[in-house]
């Protein structure tokens, strides 16, 4: 699962899925995952908001990869996080903090701890209106006592109409174990329910 891989200088990620506002503290997303790196996954979630301040967000990811010289790894993994959330004017903090359990079809079961600490800002007065964010997130591996992740990323996400999202980012990512890379995320939402609350 580790071992070091060539350097790629930029990999994306197409993320198209939807989302529901089952009720005014529920909220629940699926998404489908492809990437250039010839990996799948599946990623479904829940995000239970407690209060203003504190959102459980359980999660569930299947991660498929194969390669053109037959090689074929599939995980089972569980990315549960609570995040604690404080406005401060018009900028908005957010404090992730999870803990993802891996289990691969190899028998190389892995456990982390990831904290993703994320500044956002609106560009436009308005409920809806884009946002501009960046983040820093660093990922402790259980198994190895130490830091072995880190991402900074900026991104955009806005609502392009009442049932269409869109969250665009890049992220620098330094790996001790598959080197540096960069990394583009565009992932699009659907919500045609009549719930449109935004994420």
């Amino acid at each position: 699962m580790f071992a070091q891989e060539p350097y790629r200088p930029t990999i994306a990620w197409n993320l198209p899925g939807f989302m529901y506002q089952a009720s005014p503290k529920v909220k629940v997303m699926a998404q489908y995952g492809i990437s250039t790196q010839r990996m799948q996954v599946v990623y479904p979630q829940v995000f239970i908001t407690l209060n203003k301040y504190v959102t459980l967000n359980p999660a569930y990811l299947f991660i498929d990869f194969g390669n053109a010289g037959g090689y074929h790894y599939q995980e089972h993994t569980t990315m549960n996080s609570i995040i604690l959330t404080v406005p401060v004017g018009k900028f908005l903090i957010e404090d992730r903090n999870m803990i993802w359990n891996r289990f691969g079809n190899t028998g190389e079961d892995s456990h982390f701890y990831r904290n993703r600490l994320r500044f956002s800002h609106p560009l436009s007065p308005g409920t809806n209106a884009p946002r501009l964010y960046i983040y820093n997130e660093a990922s402790y591996y259980f198994g190895a006592g130490k830091w072995v992740r880190n991402r900074i990323a900026i991104g955009l996400e806005t609502s392009v109409t009442r049932w269409f999202f869109i969250d665009l980012s890049m992220l620098r990512q330094y790996d001790r174990y598959e080197g540096q890379s960069n990394v583009l995320f565009l992932m699009w939402l659907f919500q045609p329910w009549h719930s449109r609350k935004r994420v």
